[in-house]
């Protein structure tokens, strides 16, 4: 099994092959687009959001249910006895709330599984610099509570500006 399996959603917009590359298990947020809901990264590529961006009228963002948390929580133990799971600004979304309450159905259904829930206190690339470098640190043999720390400080190193 591996040490410390990284669990983060679609906010953190790192590329898919660094997702894949380091075994990162990534939980969609909800799009809602002029009426039609999507799933990101699943019904919609960044691609197609940016080509549809300047017809956009209407758009809101909901985030992921803490039974779909908690199926990404499952997954991952399969792997692993370690979860460090950072996620979006708690500020900004529900989807720490979220994060916790899947952490909390799940204990009880793996009880040797540990599993840390960080605020990343910032979103899009900022937080994926904090869940990229948690990856390379898990990849390292670094063991949870070193992960985590290394999540927190890099996302408290990091600064995010948004402009669209």
């Amino acid at each position: 099994m591996s040490n410390v399996t990284i669990v983060t959603d679609t906010m953190s917009c790192l590329p898919d092959n660094l997702y894949k590359e380091y075994g990162i298990f990534v939980s969609p947020l909800s799009l809602n687009i002029n009426g039609k809901g999507y799933r990101d990264k699943e019904d919609m590529t960044s691609e197609q959001f940016w080509k549809m961006f300047p017809s956009i009228k209407d758009f809101t963002t909901s985030t992921v249910s803490p039974g779909d948390m908690a199926d990404l929580f499952r997954k991952a133990a399969k792997k692993t006895d370690s979860i460090a799971c950072i996620v979006v600004s708690a500020a900004l979304t529900g989807v720490y709330s979220a994060a916790g309450q899947a952490k909390d159905l799940v204990k009880s259904e793996f009880p040797g599984l540990e599993i840390t829930v960080v605020d990343s206190k910032t979103a899009a690339g900022a937080e994926g610099f904090a869940v990229l470098e948690a990856a390379r640190a898990a990849a390292a043999g670094k063991d949870l509570a070193e992960v985590v720390t290394v999540a927190e400080d890099v996302a408290r190193r990091s600064s995010l500006l948004v402009a669209m």
